[in-house]
Order: C-alpha cells, then sequence, then structure tokens
C-alpha cells in the first residue's frame, strides 16, 4: 500500500503497461481476475504499521519497535540490480513514499551476478526481479514450491505442507475446470500471503512483413517464435505486378 503504482507505470513505463496480481500472465485463462490488486493508501499503510507495533516514539521520522529489550528502527535494505532504469526508478519511488510513513529504505544496487547469488542464498531483505511466462501451461514448483528453497527459484521462502499439495495438484491434474480452479486457489493465497507484490505486465505489438507466412503472437517474449515463420516466395513478384 505504500507503493504509487498508477504513477510508476504513467511515468516510467510510459502507460505502455498494466497491473497484475499474480505470477500468472493476465492473458491465460486461468488467471485469476477476482483478485482485487493493492491500492496505494498511506494513511492504511501507516496504520498497520501501528497495528504491528511500529510507533515512532522519538519524534525522528523513523518508526521503532522493541524487539528483545531494544528499540529497533524500521530500516529496510531495497536490492536491485545495477543497470536496471526501472528498478532503480522504482526504487527511489518507493523510498520517498516509505519516508511519509516513518520506514527508511535503503537503496543498493549490485552488479548482475552478485545480485544473483545474494538473492539464491536468501541473503536480502527486499529485492525486485523480473519473471518470464512460458506459452504452455505453468509449472510453479520452481518458484513456490518448498523443495525449491534450496538451488531453486523459491528466493522468499514461501510455502507449506498445503500449499506443496496445491502445487503438485495442479502438475497432475487433467481436467482443466479443475485445474483452473486449482490455479485461482494457489494465486489467492499468494496475494493474500504476499511474498511478492505483483507490479504489472507490458502490453506488446508486433508486427509482422507480408513475405512471412505463418505468423503468429504468443505471450511470451520476444512474442513470436521465428523457426514458425514461412517465407511466401511469391510475395515479391505479387508486389512487382502490384
Amino acid at each position: 500500500m505504500s507503493f504509487d503504482y498508477d504513477t510508476y507505470l504513467k511515468v516510467y513505463a510510459y502507460g505502455l503497461a498494466v497491473r497484475t496480481v499474480s505470477p500468472i500472465q493476465p492473458l491465460k485463462e486461468y488467471y485469476n481476475k477476482d483478485i482485487v490488486p493493492y491500492p496505494f493508501d498511506l494513511t492504511k499503510a501507516a496504520a498497520l504499521l501501528e497495528e504491528a507495533g511500529w510507533v515512532d516514539t522519538d519524534g525522528d521520522g523513523v518508526r521503532e519497535k522493541e524487539i528483545e529489550g531494544e528499540d529497533e528502527p524500521l530500516v529496510l535494505e531495497f536490492l536491485y540490480s545495477s543497470g536496471s532504469t526501472a528498478a532503480e526508478n522504482m526504487a527511489l519511488m518507493w523510498k520517498e513514499s516509505l519516508a511519509q510513513i516513518g520506514v527508511q529504505l535503503k537503496v543498493a544496487s549490485k552488479e548482475w551476478t552478485v545480485y544473483l547469488e545474494d538473492t539464491k542464498s536468501h541473503n536480502f531483505e527486499l529485492c525486485t526481479a523480473l519473471w518470464g511466462q512460458v506459452s504452455g501451461l505453468d509449472d510453479m514448483k520452481q518458484i513456490w514450491h518448498t523443495e525449491s528453497y534450496n538451488g531453486g527459484g523459491n528466493y522468499v521462502g514461501f510455502g507449506n505442507a498445503d500449499t506443496d499439495k496445491l502445487i503438485e495438484a495442479i502438475r497432475y491434474e487433467n481436467d482443466v475446470e479443475k485445474r483452473n480452479k486449482l490455479y485461482y486457489e494457489m494465486q489467492e493465497i499468494i496475494h493474500d500471503e504476499a511474498p511478492y507484490i505483483f507490479l504489472y505486465t507490458y502490453n506488446m505489438q508486433l508486427a509482422f512483413h507480408k513475405r512471412f507466412d505463418n505468423a503468429k503472437g504468443y505471450n511470451v517474449r520476444p512474442g513470436y517464435n521465428a523457426a514458425e515463420l514461412k517465407l511466401n516466395t511469391s510475395w515479391g513478384s505479387k508486389a512487382l505486378a502490384q
């Protein structure tokens, strides 16, 4: 609730992206459209911090909480890969918003290989990342199963026996309607527990030259499969005749 999604999408994504609420690509039939995105609401965000016991008792602008007999200030580190302008803009925007509600955000950029090692080894407090999508069914085990915590993509340590069971059920359910319901349920759990806050997915436009046949678009980058394109050998002669 402390991140201004609309401003970010308008200013830094140039209005070419849309909010999303789950790890599933919004164009897929099992994307859960019933999930309501978290709003940008600093008043509610501050109230949640108050409820959790984080209060600025000394008036220095940063909230504190007594932990093991010591007052700990609410200072967090936000990690991103150096060279990413989008991530840097995101971090600076968020830092400014958090400061308004008594949270100090330290922004840390690291070279890609170091960033990757830190996230894989769970050596971070907050981070940002991009996830790619496949055109087929999503296998959620790599990122969300507890078995993927060590050596896999479950960097945030999400999951328990119930979510593991749900992931396995998705993998082996052949009935489309039943499988979609399982996907919906998994997305609801992820949204409620908020191991990630999903921000946006880019809109994409594709242009194919008329000399190519069998041109198809896909909802995964780069948006097409070059191996499927077929050259129409008669296109040039038709164009000259016209």
